[in-house]
C-alpha cells in the first residue's frame, strides 16, 4: 500500500538568449510525505518525508556548433527520510535518513 502526495509543486524559470548564446534553467520542485506502509496502528505507518529539490542549467554557445554546459542538481543536498508514524505528529519518529550529495556535470557538446 502506497499513497500519492497530498501536495506536489514545481517552479521553473528560464531564459535564453538567441544573440548572445545563454542559456539559463532553475527548477525546484516539492512534494509532501507521502505514506507507503500501513502499520498494525498509526505509529506504525511508515511514510516518506517531504522533499524540496533545485536545480540549475548553465549554457553558453562558444561558437557554431559548439556548446558548454554546467549543472548542479540537488543543490540543497536534501536528504531523504522515512517515518514512523505522520511527520509532524508528536508520535513519528526518523526511521533512516539518506543524503546523496549534490551532483555536479560539465559538459561540452559540438553539433555537425
Amino acid at each position: 500500500m502506497s499513497s500519492s502526495p497530498e501536495h506536489t509543486g514545481n517552479i521553473s524559470l528560464f531564459y535564453e538568449s538567441e544573440r548572445n548564446g545563454w542559456s539559463f534553467a532553475f527548477t525546484n520542485t516539492f512534494r509532501s510525505s507521502m505514506l507507503f506502509s500501513i502499520g498494525e496502528d498509526e505509529q506504525g505507518d511508515q511514510y516518506y518525508g517531504r522533499e524540496i529539490h533545485m536545480d540549475v542549467v548553465i549554457s553558453k554557445r562558444l561558437w557554431k556548433g559548439l556548446v558548454a554546459s554546467f549543472q548542479v542538481n540537488n543543490i540543497t543536498d536534501q536528504a531523504a527520510k522515512e517515518y514512523l508514524g505522520k511527520p509532524g505528529e508528536s508520535y513519528s519518529r526518523i526511521q533512516q535518513t539518506e543524503y546523496y550529495g549534490q551532483r555536479f556535470q560539465l559538459g561540452l557538446k559540438w553539433t555537425l
